[in-house]
């Protein structure tokens, strides 16, 4: 147009010719548009995906606050969380807005975005507001309070925080530039909630705390050591709670300790612990067992590199790709190429003469024998035929015509290089052509040792998505590896512990191969395909989600071990047993880990409401990891692995021994008239059942 020619424009007037042509379907024919160039324009057309995933997380977030409102169980504080997810979220966007300017950032990252702000803002918010209404209960006053929440429960989100932005940021290692930018946005995306809630929530409860909270008690432990306190009731509030730890850091009285072991407990932790305390060997075995059907599914991941998977499953040109009919190979529309090209300059060795034509035939010969070709076109092959040297002068004139062109598109006039398309019969961006890709590679480097003069490459459609799925899946292990180490190095300069790093190691390996091992059941598998017969158009896992997934796993189970192992040290630093700090740990966050998990799998869920098959796979994957992680690591497996080590659970690090007493059983009523404290009997082991 006025002499001038631009790509864009022509691509665009070519794309809105081809849709004229297609609305000119008749009763008796109808035109179906596809092929890659369809597809990409198909895919622009189909922006409204990320608003509707948008609207999917903000749907989300009334079922996660009803979580929040059972847990903790006072009207007005949930304002809190509804003011901190919006503070959170404006705050994110103005930090992740400079990354986005400087790295190119994929379009699959504004849902995950949201759905990890959501999650983190409503646990953050969950496990304050829980420990602020238990310091209230038990009579502390708002200074206090709040300045005990900062520093105990904020002090382990701030770690649970950092832990997570140290896997986030572990990305960087990976070579795929999607996914290293992707984690730098998200560990800026986690550092940024994290200070929101250390600094906005704790001024917003100094403020308003008073205000906002209901005169209804919320039944706690540290309301029942003031209980069992009461006879001193010269104590004011605030002095009761510095009963449990004087000014000299003394701990604990015996009979105190025995009422806060024994009260704690709630239903249905008791019952939970009254099993592991028991037999912890047997809970960890049971927990082996019952995953192993699922465990050993892991070695058989599949990380595939199809295409489609990354777009919308209802695009139009994609569902009429797969609706050809048998006689249309697929590939015909997308076509592999072979190349090939003399490595030295002799004149003899040109695909112009007969040594190099019949390297090259051979080359495709063995290609036609190869699982997945339809046909083949090149100077050497013509569809369904072979062209050996000299057998073109026996072809139809008409044929023979043809084949001519056919060389001259083919090959260079100097016969220096030549290509052969290579249609497949399999769709060409499919999850088969990564193992056929693989197949022809291997092919290639053998015929190249039998032909020194020659190389050959092998280029095409997914060609390029192969070699990154390779180099990401190849850096996985260095990735896994320098995270786990550097998270267990920050854990052991916080707790003083070498044991909790490598049980923290061995809880994050059993539910990344518990959730991938479920991955190969859904997705490798026909097991669920007569509920979703879609599923059999697929094979494994799309490779974006494994680091993706993997990342997340491990943050997520950081952030619940640290919630868990803080309240079990505080436990143990206020005078309890090893056993028992065990068992009051859990039975004090085990009903706000399984919330904050519930929270988590919620926010997570808005991405199965996705087209596509990536954020499908992301939304298993994290939902799976995050409850197993809640009611099956958190809940069975790691309290039972710390009762089987006790005191190696702290080694180096050693805490007074406590006094010897017992704390009687959570289902055996206190006689009358015997208060705890004089039942002292000399066993340091706390039994606990149902």
């Amino acid at each position: 147009q006025n002499g001038s020619y631009s790509p864009w424009a022509y691509k665009f007037w070519f794309m809105s010719l081809l849709r004229q042509v297609a609305a000119t379907s008749t009763p008796d024919a109808s035109v179906q548009l596809t092929g890659s160039f369809v597809t990409y324009f198909d895919e622009l057309r189909s922006e409204g995906l990320e608003s509707m995933l948008l609207w999917a997380e903000a749907r989300v977030v009334p079922t996660t606050l009803l979580v929040l409102a059972v847990l903790v169980r006072k009207a007005r504080l949930l304002l809190l969380p509804m003011l901190l997810l919006l503070v959170s979220c404006c705050a994110v966007a103005t930090m992740v807005l400079p990354v986005a300017v400087m790295l190119p950032l994929s379009t699959d990252l504004p849902p995950s975005m949201v759905s990890i702000v959501i999650a983190l803002s409503m646990d953050y918010c969950l496990f304050m507001l829980v420990r602020f209404n238990e310091n209230k209960a038990a009579g502390m006053g708002i200074e206090q309070n709040v300045g005990t929440v900062l520093m105990q429960t904020g002090r382990t989100v701030a770690l649970s925080g950092f832990l997570i932005a140290v896997a986030y940021s572990g990305s960087v290692l990976l070579p795929e530039e999607n996914l290293r930018n992707a984690g730098i946005a998200f560990t800026v995306g986690t550092l940024t909630v994290v200070l929101v809630h250390i600094t906005v929530l704790p001024s917003l409860l100094l403020l308003f705390g008073d205000c906002l909270t209901s005169p209804l008690p919320v039944p706690s432990v540290l309301a029942l050591v003031k209980h069992g306190r009461g006879r001193h009731s010269s104590r004011q509030p605030d002095t009761q709670w510095h009963s449990l730890q004087d000014e000299n850091d003394q701990v604990a009285l015996p009979a105190e300790r025995a009422e806060l072991g024994k009260t704690s407990l709630r239903w249905p932790w008791n019952c939970i612990m009254g099993f592991i305390q028991e037999r912890p060997i047997t809970a960890v075995a049971a927990v082996v067992v019952v995953f192993m059907p699922v465990l050993i599914q892991m070695p058989r991941l599949r990380a595939s590199a199809d295409a489609y998977g990354l777009l919308p499953m209802d695009i139009a040109s994609v569902t009429s790709f797969r609706e050809l009919p048998p006689d249309f190979a697929p590939g015909r529309f997308e076509p592999y190429m072979v190349l090939v090209e003399q490595s030295t300059s002799s004149v003899s060795t040109s695909f112009a003469n007969r040594a190099g034509h019949q390297a090259f035939f051979e080359l495709a010969r063995a290609l036609s024998m190869l699982s997945g070709v339809a046909s083949m076109l090149g100077p050497v092959w013509l569809l369904q035929e072979g062209v050996d040297w000299g057998h073109e002068l026996n072809l139809d004139a008409k044929v023979r015509e043809l084949y001519t062109k056919v060389v001259s598109s083919h090959m260079l006039a100097n016969g220096t290089a030549a290509m052969l398309q290579v249609h497949t019969s399999f769709l060409p961006r499919g999850p088969q052509g990564l193992d056929w890709i693989l197949r022809v590679r291997a092919m290639l480097e053998e015929w190249e040792k039998q032909h020194p003069d020659y190389r050959a490459y092998l280029a095409g459609p997914l060609c390029e998505a192969v070699d990154s799925q390779a180099a990401v899946m190849g850096s996985m292990p260095q990735y896994l590896a320098l995270t786990l180490i550097v998270v267990m190095l920050v854990v052991f300069y916080m707790f003083g512990s070498i044991f909790l790093p490598l049980r923290f190691a061995v809880a994050i390996l059993f539910t990344l191969s518990a959730t991938f091992g479920v991955s190969v059941l859904v997705y490798q598998t026909p097991l669920l395909h007569s509920i979703w017969p879609w599923l059999s158009h697929y094979d494994g896992l799309c490779y974006q989600v494994i680091p993706t997934a993997s990342c997340v796993a491990v943050a997520l189970g950081i952030d619940y071990d640290i919630f868990l192992v803080s309240r079990i040290v505080e436990f143990r630093e206020m005078g309890l047993s090893d056993s028992d700090s065990i068992t009051a740990g859990l039975s004090q966050t085990g009903g706000v880990i399984s919330g904050a998990g519930l929270i988590m799998s919620l926010a997570f869920s808005g991405l199965f409401f996705s087209s596509k098959l990536l954020h499908q796979q992301l939304a298993l994957t994290l939902v799976t990891s995050v409850l197993l992680d809640t009611f099956v690591v958190r809940t069975i497996l790691v309290p039972a692995l710390m009762l089987v080590a006790r005191d190696w659970n702290w080694w180096p690090r050693t805490f007074p021994d406590p006094p010897e007493f017992a704390v009687p059983s959570a289902h055996k009523p206190e006689p009358s008239g015997i208060h705890s404290a004089d039942r002292r009997k000399p066993s340091g082991k706390a039994r606990f059942a149902c």
